[in-house]
């Protein structure tokens, strides 16, 4: 029976400290969503951390991943030969958006991935849970008796994900402007079951596979799931969630945490054996660690030494000014570093925007053949450092452009 639970921000460690933890034994994963892979995300992974990408990622909710195009050599490739707009109360799933080639928005993105890092260190959810079938389907069963709500969600054939809704008191309706369908309460688990399974095959192997859609987990459930998953390969271990941008604000929550803590506690008394007394989980902002760029491309390594060089040179230039001394050199030099950050930091750079911008993604690791040099100083700064770091950096950098380059 479930005793405690908690979710915490962390951000007093260090990306070496991640990696002892997970050499240590504990679950020290990522939940990334599938589309356009960052660098956070590449340099992780080439570290060794495990990613365990989410598949159910909403082509319009998630855009810091820009799933709908691939990112190559600085331009946009479209991926979709057909419009698909955002329509209120319908989220579009990329596992059932098809390329022209047969293939999916998510197989497109995550199988280049797995090509780079391997099996052990790229997985998706449904994969991992599925190695579990037998507790999963437990769980499930656990779920569809006592609290059904718990299956709030449901996929259509063409990936539109809508909220289930309560006909009568064991049918359920689900609908969008392209299909309809009802199921009852006793076939929700299976249908969900079913859904993990068609989720593989839609990032794995979708060519020549027709969905069917079915009943998906609401969300608390599936971080509950996520939960059960880490105990049962790691046992009764701290859990190292690794979160982008989002999952730090959300999970960390106190409604949300309860709401876990709830479902969590409902399989404990029902399924004590698959259930943990105790669950410590910590979120940390992974996010922030981009100190990195592809080696042998002087121009990246180029902008990063500029990012460096405009951080040392305000310093020197702060300290003369202090002490009344000319600057105008020092000032020479910033705008130069800082119109080589403006014109060659556009394809790579510390402080692109995921939702808007073209970004060295995964691939075009894949099409070159190399890898990523890390910055090894960086791996032992705790992530409220490097926090600190590229947000005065970013400020600094905003405001000599201002002050400097309007003026030259």
């Amino acid at each position: 029976m479930l005793k405690s639970l908690s979710i915490k921000p962390l951000y007093e460690v260090s990306v070496r400290d991640l990696l002892k933890y997970q050499k240590e034994g504990c679950p020290t994963i990522r939940n990334s969503h599938a589309g356009n892979a960052s660098l956070y995300k590449l340099l992780l992974s080439q570290l060794g951390l495990w990613d365990c990408v989410w598949e159910v990622t909403c082509v319009h909710k998630d855009i810091n991943n820009q799933p709908r195009d691939m990112f190559l050599k600085g331009q946009r490739k479209p991926l979709l030969s057909y419009a698909l707009k955002q329509q209120k109360g319908i989220k579009h799933l990329t596992p059932y958006q098809r390329c022209d080639d047969g293939s999916t928005l998510s197989s497109v993105h995550v199988q280049p991935l797995r090509k780079l890092y391997g099996s052990e260190i790229i997985t998706t959810n449904s994969e991992m849970l599925l190695r579990f079938r037998e507790n999963i389907e437990t769980v499930f069963g656990a779920v569809q008796t006592y609290q059904p709500s718990l299956f709030g969600r449901y996929v259509l054939p063409c990936g539109c994900m809508v909220e289930l809704s309560k006909r009568d008191a064991d049918v359920y309706v689900a609908k969008c402007t392209h299909n309809k369908a009802t199921i009852h309460r006793n076939e929700l688990a299976e249908s969900a079951l079913g859904i993990l399974e068609e989720l593989c095959r839609l990032v794995w192997e979708p060519k020549g596979y027709t969905p069917k859609g079915g009943a998906l987990y609401s969300l608390e459930l599936v971080v509950v799931c996520f939960f059960l998953m880490c105990y049962w390969q790691f046992g009764k271990k701290k859990i190292y969630m690794l979160s982008g941008p989002d999952m730090i604000k959300y999970a960390t929550q106190d409604s949300f945490v309860e709401n876990v803590r709830r479902a969590m506690a409902l399989l404990g008394e029902v399924i004590p054996h698959l259930v943990p007394e105790e669950v410590e989980a910590f979120i940390v902002p992974t996010t922030l660690f981009r100190f990195g760029y592809p080696a042998g491309c002087k121009t990246s390594e180029a902008v990063m030494v500029s990012h460096k060089t405009v951080w040392n040179l305000q310093k020197e230039r702060r300290s003369k000014m202090k002490e009344g001394l000319p600057t105008d050199d020092i000032e020479r030099n910033l705008i130069l570093h800082l119109r080589f950050i403006e014109e060659y930091g556009k394809k790579w750079d510390l402080f692109h925007d995921p939702a808007k911008d073209v970004f060295f993604s995964q691939h075009d690791l894949l099409d070159s053949g190399v890898e990523l040099q890390i910055l090894e100083e960086y791996l032992d700064v705790p992530f409220t450092q490097l926090e600190s770091l590229l947000r005065n950096l970013g400020q600094m950098e905003r405001s000599l452009s201002r002050t400097l380059c309007s003026k030259n």
